[in-house]
């Protein structure tokens, strides 16, 4: 038998009888050594195998009377290019290039870019030109673009069927909903390599691989991530997400970077409204971690100890899981590429320490944007606690209160989901809703 047959033998077998194993590893190995010529022909035959698997799928499906089979869209990718050309995007103008980002080669489409002309990148917006005012940045930009492609799409194509999203450096993004769209890729359009392709339809499951790799942000990829947002089984797949207002000594960090100075302001803030506690514009799991807020939540305990509650959405999944579901999100469905940097180092959140920060607030007043005299500090703690000696005992002394081990899966800061506190419902609800393919088993 000759080397091409052996290798379509091998091949047939993997994808007709096999979903792993030993036989599986073998043909992945045997692709990484493989020359042009050899990888060339297996890229034919995979897409061979792929199509007529396929067309058996769907021959099967009818005679099952599958009714979501028939219910897929046929739409031809450069029907889509040809209209994301001369469409209009808001405030970022028209189209300047519009281009295919994804997994051509299988057909696998992620989505199609679109750089507008008018294009305003967060890392550039605002600040004398520093950038990074994300809520102006947001509501100029990013939202009525994303608004206005998103009317035209469902009603050049129908509602559901294309999601437009603007990334933070200006790009648009348009992703199709696997579930109601057969998307018809012509040949001449651009494929992705034969090793990717290989890759993609040998492994077990990508969007298994992706979750398990999603445990830190940088381990997204935006273009996978953002076909699992819109994969998602809304049985398998949801995960009730509700408000609450939890005691803040019972929940958990799960970062470490905490400024101190930062967690005594907020909490002399709270003390001065008589208002202890507050939003953390966060979700928490439901072993109880915390994924933002964590100055707030520290603030309210040095503030109200075991009486301090705050409020947040509470989802009933374990931590651990919750990230990598938050962190798909961030690349995703809300177009961050990169996470946020921390600083500080929630230890420093002990009695000693804050008792410090306190006396010399008494004595020299804080800085920064909520800066207070001396006069003041010393009004809070005489107000809330009958004098300032008594005030820093009972502040200090409520540090022991907060909790700071971190969870073992617990990412670097920089991995962490970034989800702006207006997002935050959005994403409970997707989450309701079962959209994201996280659980098992996936769709891809």
């Amino acid at each position: 038998m000759n080397k091409k047959a052996k290798a379509q033998k091998h091949l047939n077998a993997l994808l007709h009888r096999t979903r792993g194993g030993h036989s599986f590893h073998k043909v992945r190995k045997s692709i990484e050594q493989m020359d042009d010529q050899e990888a060339h022909e297996w890229y034919r035959f995979i897409t061979n195998a792929v199509d007529e698997a396929k067309m058996q799928a769907k021959n099967q499906a009818r005679n099952r009377g599958n009714f979501f089979a028939s219910q897929l869209k046929d739409i031809d990718i450069e029907e889509v290019l040809s209209f994301l050309k001369g469409a209009k995007y808001g405030p970022a103008g028209k189209a300047d290039r519009v281009y295919v980002d994804g997994n051509w080669g299988s057909g696998l489409i992620e989505w199609v870019t679109v750089d507008p002309q008018r294009r305003q990148r967060l890392d550039h917006y605002g600040n004398n030109g520093d950038g990074w005012e994300e809520d102006s940045w947001s509501d100029d930009y990013a939202r009525p673009t994303q608004d206005t492609i998103q009317k035209q799409l469902d009603r050049k194509f129908g509602r559901g069927l294309f999601q437009a999203g603007v990334e933070t450096k200006g790009f648009i993004l348009v992703r199709f909903n696997p579930k109601k769209v057969n998307l018809i890729v012509p040949p001449h359009i651009k494929r992705a390599s034969t090793k990717r392709v290989a890759d993609l339809y040998l492994a077990k499951s990508i969007h298994e691989k992706q979750f398990e790799d999603a445990g830190a942000l940088s381990g997204v990829d935006p273009q996978i991530a953002a076909v699992m947002v819109v994969s998602g089984d809304k049985k398998k797949d949801k995960v009730s997400v509700k408000p609450a207002n939890p005691q803040a000594v019972g929940l958990s960090p799960s970062q470490k970077t905490v400024r101190v100075h930062q967690a005594v302001d907020m909490a002399l803030g709270m003390l001065d409204t008589g208002k202890i506690g507050g939003n953390l514009n966060a979700i928490i799991s439901g072993d109880n971690q915390i994924m933002d807020g964590h100055h707030r939540w520290a603030g309210a305990i040095l503030a109200g100890g075991t009486k301090a509650k705050v409020s947040g959405y509470v989802a009933q999944i374990e931590g651990k899981k919750l990230v990598r579901i938050l962190n798909i999100l961030t690349k995703g469905y809300f177009g961050v590429r990169n996470g946020k940097e921390g600083t500080g180092d929630i230890n420093d959140l002990n009695p000693q320490t804050v008792a410090n920060i306190l006396r010399d607030y008494s004595i020299n007043g804080s800085k920064g944007s909520h800066a207070k005299s001396p006069a003041k500090v010393q009004e809070i703690l005489i107000k809330a606690f009958g004098s300032v000696d008594n005030g820093i005992e009972i502040m200090s002394s409520n540090a022991n209160l907060i909790k700071k081990k971190l969870p073992t899966w617990a990412p670097d800061r920089k991995d962490m989901p970034v989800i702006k506190k207006n997002q935050v419902p959005e994403a409970a609800d997707l989450m309701n809703q079962g959209l994201i393919d996280w659980n098992k088993p996936y769709t891809r």
